[in-house]
């Protein structure tokens, strides 16, 4: 019997899971960090999993940063492409590329978001070699949430990363561009092949 795609994805993604934090946004915070003290040695990936994520400030890109020295800095070089298509868009599609940035350190990952009633985002990031001191570091996700422009212009963002460092990353910080994170749930999973 042959694997699906989506069965096989599914069995990667979620091989060997641990979850190791939820962090919970009831009232605003102007970001989502884990540190050190979760993002160690003891796992080889990192998957992190975004649910009803709202800005505080209307029509705001949300990002993450890496740091290799426990958020002393987030200056590191990463290249990233984004892609993006319209949830209501035809069958034939318009999947547009939508930037690509070979030396910022801000990983976006999605275009303007919302705030209204029933918007909200969620996201799915798989980050891997964290720990690894020999090699880069590569990642992908995958953002689903409401434009800003009207409550029901929702589209799919879609990304490929890879850190130009061999130093370990130890910390993960999520935030909006401007303003604060004003609900929204963040997990954290540890993932051993």
């Amino acid at each position: 019997m042959a694997i699906s795609k989506i069965d096989a994805i599914t069995a990667t993604d979620n091989t060997g899971m641990v979850l190791l934090n939820s962090t919970t946004v009831s009232s605003a915070v102007a970001n989502v960090t884990f540190n050190s003290t979760l993002i160690t040695d003891s796992y080889d990936d990192y998957v992190f999993i975004g649910r009803y994520l709202k800005p505080a400030t209307d029509s705001q890109p949300f990002a993450m940063y890496l740091s290799i020295d426990n958020g002393s800095n987030y200056n590191l070089t990463v290249q990233h492409s984004m892609l993006y298509e319209d949830l209501s868009t035809d069958a034939s599609g318009r999947a547009t590329g939508f930037g690509q940035d070979n030396t910022s350190s801000t990983i976006k990952m999605s275009g303007s978001l919302g705030n209204d009633s029933g918007g909200g985002a969620a996201f799915h990031i798989r980050l891997f070699n964290l720990p690894n001191t020999s090699y880069y570091k590569h990642g992908y996700y995958d953002f689903i949430g409401t434009h800003a422009s009207a409550e029901g212009n929702n589209y799919h963002w879609s990304g490929g990363i890879r850190i130009l460092t061999a130093s370990a990353i130890n910390n993960v910080k999520f935030l909006y561009d401007s303003g604060n994170i004003a609900d929204g749930k963040i997990s954290l999973y540890g993932v051993n092949l």
